[in-house]
């Protein structure tokens, strides 16, 4: 012989009572959490919209900063040369002036015998 089990109207309105508070319980949860994800994706959309906008404006700078570098590189090459020059002008320079320093002493030395004659 099996035995019945009977529910109690008191027990039923107890359970369907647990049952509605824990299903507006769960129902708030979702909800919550799905305004949390699509606030969420809204953050990502806007966020790969914004980077994408980076990525523009990073380009166009890319560029610029492609042609400055190559300026300036023209620049230093261009500087190089005229430091090789300079040095050249100088030591040229030099040798004349110790020419001159060599040819201001025969001078002296030639006024010096100038004057002794006299």
């Amino acid at each position: 012989m099996k035995r019945t089990n009977f529910s109690t109207p008191k027990n039923y309105l107890d359970y369907l009572s647990t049952y509605k508070t824990l299903l507006d319980s769960n129902t708030e949860k979702c909800k919550t959490n799905a305004k949390r994800y699509e606030d969420g994706l809204i953050k990502l959309t806007g966020a790969k919209t914004e980077v994408n906008r980076m990525e523009a404006v990073l380009k166009q700078k890319q560029i610029i900063v492609n042609e400055e570098t190559l300026k300036v590189t023209q620049l230093l090459n261009e500087i190089t040369q005229k430091n090789i020059v300079a040095s050249e002008a100088q030591k040229g320079a030099a040798e004349k002036k110790m020419q001159l320093d060599i040819d201001s002493v025969k001078i002296a030395e030639e006024q010096k015998k100038a004057d002794e004659i006299l």
